[in-house]
């Protein structure tokens, strides 16, 4: 355990049922987390998920706690496998979607928005059709344009190199070539080494 850990289990303690110190503690594990072997990794996720439900369940106007959730459920369902992940997707978007209605200036949820749309529309028909046929769900369209608008609104509130790079991918698909094109270039002259 990290000494952050520690004080965030200590605050629990001493405070329990605040959803502030209980979002902040599944963040600290999910962190901690990625660094486990697949089966602990599976069992933190699913401690941190817990915790960030339990947030959100407290305190349901906490954005913060809405966008962990949505996080922590993407990492929990990627292991347990592709059925999981597709039956994730609407409780997803719902999270997303609450934590840009409680902090519409939650530029890491715009773009964590912008993500689900691009992966949805990127699906290819076989996978839309393994969806349809072995997980019983037919997942929610996708859009590039979508995409792109989240990833503009993040932009806006805070640019930071991950969403420009999303940016420049998202111009790709939908073809603007001299758009992604200027993008890589902010991209290229940002990007610090």
């Amino acid at each position: 355990m990290t000494d952050c850990e520690d004080k965030l289990i200590e605050l629990n303690t001493v405070s329990p049922q605040n959803d502030e110190v209980l979002w902040r503690l599944a963040r600290v594990k999910w962190v901690y987390g990625r660094g486990y072997q697949t089966n602990h990794q599976h069992k933190i996720f699913h401690v941190a998920h817990s915790m960030a439900w339990e947030a959100a369940q407290i305190n349901p106007n906490n954005g913060n706690a809405h966008r962990w959730l949505a996080i922590l459920g993407h990492y929990r369902a990627q292991k347990e496998g592709v059925k999981a992940c597709v039956l994730n997707m609407e409780a997803m978007k719902y999270h997303l979607d609450r934590a840009i209605e409680c902090n519409p200036d939650d530029n890491v949820a715009w773009t964590l928005l912008g993500q689900w749309y691009f992966e949805l529309a990127d699906m290819t028909r076989l996978q839309r059709r393994w969806s349809r046929t072995f997980a019983k769900v037919d997942p929610p369209a996708g859009s590039y344009k979508k995409a792109l608008a989240c990833f503009n609104k993040s932009d806006s509130i805070e640019p930071w190199i991950q969403n420009t790079m999303h940016i420049a991918k998202t111009q790709l698909r939908l073809r603007n070539k001299e758009e992604a094109l200027e993008m890589s270039r902010r991209l290229r002259d940002d990007t610090v080494i």
